[in-house]
């Protein structure tokens, strides 16, 4: 209840920020631009379905726009005529999978820990995921973004493997994943229809592992392993954009780093059978190589203020590097390779101001 009661408390802090943004957004007086893929509703600048209007618009005291001949009522309105859009309030709700999407792989260097010379730990990512976004123009060319990102997981254990001096062991544990992401950036828009794209995202992944079962050269049930990950990621890409209708668009987006700045820990308590319990834990690293990389499509429709849209992400964050571990009476050094891909399928819903 107390862990519920954070996430909650975390979230809608989130949504007071966006909300404090887009009211300062609304008083922008330009129009819309490029955006972070997925989560922008703008549309790019008037195109074909959107024919020049008239040198002045003069708004009736009704408040619509008087009648211009050659424009369909139903369809796009004179760009003169139609109301500025400085920020899009969106919400961003999917289902998160992979099998086998989270993995780290431990290869000790220099002898044995406790009979053990590497151990593998895959799992599967399974969830729900939940963005608040709140991209606004700053120009006429130029946005600015946030994002946050939670996610509720759905998995219930996870497998991991060990090879011995001897032989392998194995056992499965329950696995308590924390996932929350942050993101800034600008887009800036250098064709009608394409934008890059330039920010930094947050990314903190922690796993408690707790209750043990069906161990194969273990034990004690009172074992534990935690896993954390917190990845601070500059990245840049490049958004498309088509309008297909003058109320519709897809966009798809591609973005990564080649380089994935972060700092990995992993803390694991053993108790193999005829060994006494052994505390492994992390100390100093040696970074070696890592990358990241982010694939998106997305197709949406606007209603009046509102959009809704499908959208399609795959995410992959891969590390190497070398880490000393403390053990009773000294340190082993080992190589340590963390990797993380996942689905997300889902919908959003988007309010522009």
């Amino acid at each position: 209840m107390k862990k519920f009661l954070v996430q909650l408390s975390l979230i809608a802090s989130l949504v007071f920020v966006f909300s404090l943004t887009a009211v300062w957004a609304q008083q922008m007086q330009w129009g819309p631009t490029g955006a972070y893929p997925g989560f922008m509703g703008m549309a790019p600048p008037p195109s074909k379905c959107k024919p020049a209007g008239p040198p002045m618009c003069f708004p009736p005291p009704s408040g619509g726009c008087p009648p211009v001949q050659g424009f369909d009522p139903y369809g796009c309105p004179p760009p003169m005529c139609a109301p500025p859009i400085t920020a899009e309030a969106s919400a961003f709700v999917g289902y998160l999978f992979k099998n086998h999407g989270a993995g780290i792989k431990i290869e000790f260097n220099d002898g044995d820990v406790v009979g053990l010379t590497s151990t593998r730990h895959d799992f599967d990512l399974q969830g729900v995921w939940l963005e608040l976004a709140l991209p606004f123009a700053v120009s006429e060319n130029v946005s600015l973004f946030f994002t946050g990102a939670h996610l509720f997981p759905t998995n219930t254990k996870t497998v991991q493997s060990y090879r011995r001096v001897d032989g392998v062991a194995r056992r499965e544990w329950k696995p308590d994943i924390q996932w929350w992401e942050l993101n800034t950036g600008l887009t800036f828009r250098f064709t009608p229809f394409a934008a890059g794209l330039a920010g930094f995202r947050w990314s903190s992944f922690v796993v408690d592992f707790t209750d043990p079962t069906g161990q194969l050269g273990f034990v004690s049930p009172e074992d534990e392993a935690q896993l954390t990950v917190n990845a601070y990621i500059p990245f840049f890409g490049l958004v498309v954009n088509a309008e297909p209708t003058c109320n519709s668009t897809l966009r798809g987006a591609l973005l990564g780093f080649p380089a994935l700045p972060s700092n990995v820990e992993f803390q694991e308590t053993l108790t193999p059978a005829a060994q006494v319990s052994t505390r492994l834990s992390t100390s100093a690293t040696d970074y070696r190589s890592g990358y990241f990389l982010e694939a998106l499509a997305e197709a949406s429709t606007r209603m009046k203020a509102w959009t809704l849209g499908a959208v399609v992400r795959f995410d992959l964050i891969h590390t190497e590097r070398t880490r000393d571990f403390n053990v009773p009476g000294g340190s082993r050094q080992a190589e340590i390779q963390f990797d993380r891909r996942n689905w997300i399928v889902g919908g959003k819903v988007g309010y522009l101001f």
